[in-house]
């Protein structure tokens, strides 16, 4: 649709009324989202009582041969395990 310039408010009004109109919003509700602690709480797949999740800085070159083959987290773990002795 080619709207032509409006040279007055009453042309303007005529051009707007010229536009597809939207639908309306509908007015349900919206529910208050819930804190991320509630939802990583209830998401129990990776939670162990034998494990914790810890964040360590490691070389480059060390992570890099841990990830040439796949299950790198269960290698460096069981590493760690054969250094410390346990």
């Amino acid at each position: 649709m080619a709207l032509k310039y409006a040279n007055s408010p009453e042309a303007v009004q005529a051009a707007l009324e010229q536009l597809p109109r939207k639908a309306e919003p509908k007015s349900e509700p919206i529910e208050k989202p819930k804190p991320i602690r509630e939802i990583v709480k209830a998401d129990t797949r990776f939670r162990s009582s034998k494990k914790q999740r810890v964040t360590i800085w490691l070389d480059n070159d060390v992570v890099e041969r841990f990830r040439q083959e796949s299950g790198w987290h269960p290698r460096i773990n069981a590493a760690l395990r054969k250094h410390l002795g346990i």
